[in-house]
């Protein structure tokens, strides 16, 4: 699955949880947000479905690097450039 963003939108009557599934194998986050937001019966959960594999250089993109487990200086490999970006466009598209 993927790395999971929740961004919740503030939309004039009602806020929209969403989540990006941009297919970076972290489906327990989609998995969490789904359990965060089954208590709450009148919000729609919004998962959206993006591939950011075309993105490379990053060990979150591109399947052939590792996660590293210790911290590194400078950039770090798991760096996604624009990442939040591209989240938070797709967030701003949504409640536009």
């Amino acid at each position: 699955m993927t790395v999971l963003v929740t961004l919740s939108i503030l939309i004039p009557m009602f806020i929209a949880p969403m989540a990006t599934n941009d297919l970076l194998n972290k489906a327990y986050e989609i998995i969490a947000s789904k359990k965060i937001i089954s208590s709450y019966s009148d919000v729609k959960h919004i998962i959206f479905d993006i591939d950011l594999t075309k993105i490379g250089g990053s060990a979150l993109t591109d399947s052939s690097l590792d996660v590293p487990t210790e911290e590194s200086a400078g950039i770090p490999i798991t760096y996604v450039p624009a990442r939040n970006t591209i989240f938070l466009s797709i967030a701003a598209s949504y409640a536009e």
